[in-house]
């Protein structure tokens, strides 16, 4: 999705390079920190500013509101089919009343 919008994502950690060492890491070492990847954020010491270097949050705001979009979108289509859902045996376990709530919801805004 972000390549058709021009945004090439790059992930060093899928680099095989990486997990290869990564697998001969003990896991002690990897479990000594209260962050996720702690090696990277190690590496990043002087290089990163502690900001980017730190930080937890795994969200990528250009996903997040495509996403969004795409879920208003699918809520939007959706909506003149979920009455006709309660028919599929199947989704016995799916609160209807508060889906189509939901669904009346966001289309109010």
């Amino acid at each position: 999705m972000g390549y058709r919008h021009g945004v090439e994502y790059r992930y060093p950690l899928l680099d095989r390079r990486i997990i290869e060492f990564m697998l001969r890491v003990p896991s002690e070492l990897l479990c000594v920190t209260d962050y996720f990847r702690p090696l990277l954020r190690e590496v990043g010491v002087g290089l990163l500013p502690e900001e980017v270097r730190l930080n937890t949050s795994k969200s990528d705001p250009f996903t997040v509101i495509r996403c969004q979009g795409f879920t208003g979108m699918q809520l939007w289509l959706s909506w003149g089919e979920a009455g006709r859902w309660r028919e599929i045996q199947n989704l016995g376990f799916v609160d209807f009343d508060s889906l189509l709530n939901d669904i009346e919801s966001y289309r109010r805004g």
